[in-house]
Parts: structure tokens; C-alpha cells; sequence
């Protein structure tokens, strides 16, 4: 019996180990979305653009690109080289700093 509830603990506490590290991995994602958001938001105001002038440009919902300025959307790296290549710069340059 004894044997069993060794085992038990023992795979408690390697699930509590396995949620913790997701739990940092979507707090880190969430942070790096949350930075490209502003960058491409200071972006795009340095250009003189507003937010559904942009978004027209990109050819992205107006709704879409709030989300992805405010970090809440996960981009596909096909309209992350649409906002880059429309804001004169890389992908490359969008991370700079950030990841």
C-alpha cells in the first residue's frame, strides 16, 4: 500500500511541476505578446497612422489589430511580415529587443 501512495505523490507532484512550467511558458509568450503589440503601436503612430488607416493598409480587421496591439493575439507569421513589410521594417527588427 504503501508503494501506492509513494506513487501517487510522486505523480502529483511531477504534474504540479509540469503545470507550473506552462503556467511561465504562456506568462513569458503573453509578455513577448504584449511588447510586440506596443512596438508595432509605436510603429505605426511614429508613421503617422492611425489604428483603422493601418489596418485598412494591412488588409487586417480593424478589431484584429486592436488585439494585436494590445498583446491579446497570437500572429501568424504571414500577417506578421504583412505589418512589418507595411511598417518599412523586419520581422527581425519588430523582436529586437523583445525575445
Amino acid at each position: 500500500m504503501i508503494d501506492v501512495y509513494n506513487r501517487a505523490c510522486y505523480i502529483r507532484l511531477i504534474n504540479e511541476s509540469i503545470c507550473r512550467a506552462i503556467a511561465f511558458q504562456i506568462t513569458a509568450m503573453d509578455n513577448i505578446q504584449k511588447a510586440l503589440g506596443h512596438r508595432i503601436r509605436e510603429l505605426r503612430k511614429e508613421r503617422g497612422w492611425a489604428q483603422d488607416t493601418f489596418s485598412d493598409v494591412c488588409g487586417i480587421h480593424r478589431g484584429h489589430m486592436g488585439q494585436i496591439e494590445r498583446g491579446e493575439s497570437n500572429l501568424t507569421l504571414s500577417t506578421l511580415l504583412i505589418i512589418a513589410q507595411k511598417l518599412g521594417t523586419t520581422i527581425s527588427d519588430l523582436f529586437d529587443g523583445i525575445a
